[in-house]
């Protein structure tokens, strides 16, 4: 037989298979790529080590709605000294126009939590840091902050390899503070993630 669990976290769930006989394991997990293909994938957190381990790729953060939890999640993997080179956590404005290098007139023209702004926190951080891959997040959290155009869960994610352009995509989630803060920062790891996917390192 078969022992099998699922274990449900903000913004993802997580299967795991058991068996004695290991063609009936990836029978099941044939089965779920197949019928989930564009968003299933292996153990991120894990892959994301092993990858900039094997490559000897640095990485870095730019937080600001997510406070520095994405640069908490790297951190909880022994090792990840090897590649994670720290996080700026740009909360206020002024630590996105001094530390990050996000342009003023893109904050006054676009807003701090858009595509533009998201864009400009990962080549910043890399100017700042050095890294090879650079990550940001902006978004609105809630309660406060919202605007007619701009609901409360809305969230922009950079990804950026160095010698290239960022990539940006928005998202939406739209729930508690405690529950945003953790489906972006997991959104925001599967968004480098699927970048290791695309590119050669």
């Amino acid at each position: 037989g078969v022992v099998w669990g699922v274990t449900a976290k903000a913004g993802y769930v997580k299967v795991f298979f058991q068996s004695d006989k290991k063609e009936k394991v990836e029978f099941l997990i044939q089965k779920l790529e197949s019928e989930f293909e564009k968003i299933t994938t292996t153990d991120i957190f894990s892959e994301i080590h092993k990858t900039l381990s094997d490559s000897k790729k640095t990485l870095g953060t730019a937080e600001s709605c997510t406070g520095g939890l994405i640069a908490k999640k790297i951190t909880d993997l022994p090792g990840a000294s090897a590649y994670f080179l720290g996080s700026i956590v740009s909360y206020h404005n002024d630590i996105k126009l001094n530390s990050l290098f996000v342009k003023k007139e893109t904050l006054e023209k676009f807003g701090a939590v858009s595509s533009e702004t998201a864009g400009e926190m990962t080549v910043g951080l890399e100017k700042a840091i050095s890294c090879d891959y650079s990550m940001s997040v902006t978004g609105i959290a809630g309660p406060d902050g919202a605007t007619p155009s701009k609901k409360t869960g809305l969230c922009y994610i950079g990804v950026k390899q160095k010698g290239k352009a960022p990539i940006v995509e928005e998202f939406s989630f739209p729930f508690t503070r405690e529950l945003f803060r953790e489906c972006a920062s997991n959104m925001a790891l599967f968004c480098l993630y699927k970048q290791f996917l695309k590119r050669s390192l």
